[in-house]
């Protein structure tokens, strides 16, 4: 092969190891019981090529180019992805090439197509028939403890992967409960990057975005009851710690806001009194311009009060004086005119009482 066509093969190969590889009609025989699938159990094989060379993948509905590459057992996983190269030809397989997948100790079962929103450990929706599927092989050997372990590549920090790979891992956890799977032999794990399967970058330092995509991973191990019980030892401490932490951290903000509240109370407390102070200094100055007591103005107003009651005075007694005066002259003036009327008055008078 050239090198163009060794290329677009591994591309091609990484496209197919993303899409799940299990029948309806073989889901019995790959539980290992060789009866019948449940009714609810999707179709998710990739049996079968259209002339235009796209692969058809069962009920998800997934077509992806199939350029060739390797495949002696002609079950379209390359020879260098494929765990089983002796497959029968047109037998449904997994992602790894394998027509069964039995849960064991001795090896984990890597849950490819299972992927997450970027950056968040939110499933996506094409990752539900491999949970489905997941679901029924647990089902059937419900006397196994299994735990959940999640991978990344090395993108990020190190504590930041470690994160994100437990919260994913949690996440398919809590799907397997919801479909009722019983939680008591569940637990979940996040390695971050720390166990990849592929190398990141090439050799010359360049970046390998196939040996990331086979790092970033959800796998299924077994575990014995003394690990088990470890880990979920390990998971219900670090919950309690995180439970602690939120508890501390919500009385910090409580008391936070407790002691911003004091203080806004105090500005208001001061600013109050403050304005109180500023309304009585008003007041007080107020009350000062009017009760003033000015000396110069209220002598000034005296001095004028009294001229003008001694001017009236003056005049009034002027004017009595010249009343007086005008009267005691008109009471001594003699007047003969009037005497001797008043004498003419009284004989006039004395004769007409001796006439009658």
């Amino acid at each position: 092969m050239t090198t163009l066509t060794r290329g677009l093969a591994a591309l091609t190969c990484s496209l197919l190891l993303s899409i799940p590889l299990v029948s309806h009609a073989q889901l019995g025989g790959l539980l290992g019981g060789g009866g019948a699938a449940p009714a609810a159990a999707p179709d998710l094989s990739c049996t079968s090529r259209g002339a235009d060379g796209k692969l058809s993948c069962g009920d998800i509905g997934l077509e992806e180019t199939a350029d060739f590459c390797d495949d002696v057992d002609s079950d379209y996983v390359c020879d260098d992805k494929d765990e089983c190269p002796d497959t029968p030809e047109g037998m449904p397989v997994f992602m790894n090439g394998c027509h069964e997948m039995e849960l064991s100790a001795d090896r984990p079962w890597v849950l490819r197509g299972v992927n997450f929103e970027f950056d968040r450990a939110v499933l996506r929706q094409e990752s539900i028939p491999v949970l489905d599927a997941a679901v029924n092989v647990l089902n059937e050997h419900p006397e196994l403890l299994v735990a959940i372990d999640g991978h990344t590549d090395n993108k990020g920090s190190e504590s930041y992967n470690e994160r994100l790979s437990r919260q994913r891992a949690e996440a398919v956890q809590d799907y397997f409960v919801d479909k009722n799977v019983n939680p008591d032999r569940l637990v979940f794990r996040g390695f971050g990057e720390a166990r990849p399967i592929a190398p990141n970058s090439f050799d010359d330092g360049s970046d390998n975005p196939e040996g990331r995509f086979e790092n970033r991973r959800v796998e299924l191990n077994v575990l014995d009851l003394e690990t088990f019980n470890a880990v979920k030892s390990e998971i219900a401490e670090r919950k309690a710690q995180r439970e602690a932490e939120a508890a501390r951290r919500s009385a910090a903000r409580a008391k936070a806001a407790a002691a911003k509240a004091e203080a806004e109370a105090e500005e208001a407390e001061k600013a109050n009194k403050a304005a109180e102070k500023k309304e009585k200094t008003k007041e007080s100055s107020d009350e000062d311009s009017v009760d003033e007591f000015d000396a110069s103005e209220y002598l000034k107003d005296i001095d004028s009060d009294d001229t003008s009651d001694s001017d009236a005075a003056g005049e009034a007694d002027s004017k009595d004086s010249a009343d007086a005066e005008e009267q005691e002259s008109s009471s001594g003036e003699f007047d003969e005119s009037e005497y001797l009327d008043f004498l003419e008055g009284g004989s006039s008078n004395t004769e007409e009482s001796e006439g009658q």
